[in-house]
Parts: C-alpha cells; structure tokens; sequence
C-alpha cells in the first residue's frame, strides 16, 4: 500500500492502551446442608498479584484527508441571481396587491351602487306611506269615518252646510 506524501504526512494511527486482565477461576466447594456431598461451581476472582497483559494486535487507522472543494460559480453570476430573484419577488408581490386593491375598491363601488338603490327605494316607499298618513289623517277622510261609525260631534261643529262657503276664497 503506498501512501502519498499528504497522507504520509497527516497519517494518524491509533494507539491501544493495554489495561490489566483479571481472569477468574472456577472454585469447588460443598454445599452445606444438604445429606449428599454435591459440589457448587462458582466463579471467584483470582488474586491481582500480576497483571497478564495479553498482546493486542496493532490497530491501523487510515484517515482520508479531503480539500475543501473551492465553489466554481462566479460571484457576478450569484449577485445577479439573487438580483433576478429579488425583482421578481418584488413585481409578484406589487402585482398581487395591486390585484388585491382593484378587487376592493370594486367591491366597494358595488356596495356604494346598492346603497344608493336601496336608498332611492326606501325614500319612493317614504313617500308613499307618507301620502297614505296624509289622506287617512286629513278632515275630509276623519269626517268620513266618523260619520260612517256613528260619530258626532258634540257642540255642533262638525256639521258644516252642504253649501260651499265662497267667503274663504275671496280673501
């Protein structure tokens, strides 16, 4: 395996720390308290006079070392991009509210059309019960009704002549 000289250079390996293996031996001893004589298998760890290091094999660790990749656009083009998408969300967005704007304004002419419609027969329905008040609350229709039920006047008053009364007309 040839390395090349980067990597010969920035070549890191590992390094094993060997630490003290404790083994345990198997011990044999009776249990008590029971008639026949069986022996109990337990694990009881070994005096730690001196420690047995086994040898390890060496670990090798190869590390690839990777260049930062240069970016290859241009920083015009990138400027100019991001112009590009700044102006195009600016006319979106102008356009959108002006969109928004003409749909309210229209809405509102058509609101102001139906008001004066509504109006204009609010005053023709005004003018027709007023009309009506008028004739049902006028001399001649009280008299009428009056008569029609029974009504007289008390002190007279209300008989007039049938004949017509020229002296009004002449002043």
């Amino acid at each position: 395996m040839t390395l090349s000289r980067k990597e010969k250079r920035l070549r890191m390996s590992a390094v094993v720390i060997d630490r003290p293996n404790v083994e345990t031996n198997l011990v044999d001893r009776p249990l008590v308290g029971r008639s026949h004589a069986r022996v109990q298998s337990r694990l009881a760890p070994k005096a730690p006079t001196r420690p047995q290091v086994k040898p390890k094999p060496e670990v090798h660790v190869r590390v690839r070392i990777q260049e930062r990749k240069r970016s290859r656009t241009n920083p015009v083009a990138a400027g100019l991009c991001y112009a590009v998408a700044f102006f195009l969300i600016f006319a979106l967005t102008a356009a959108a509210s002006g969109l928004g704007g003409q749909v309210m304004m229209e809405k509102a002419r058509r609101e102001g059309l139906r008001a004066k419609e509504r109006a204009a027969a609010a005053r023709s329905a005004e003018k027709l019960l007023q009309n009506r008040l008028e004739e049902l609350t006028s001399v001649a229709s009280v008299q009428e009704w009056a008569t029609a039920n029974g009504f007289e006047a008390a002190d007279g008053l209300g008989n007039t002549s049938r004949l017509k009364n020229l002296v009004a007309l002449n002043h």
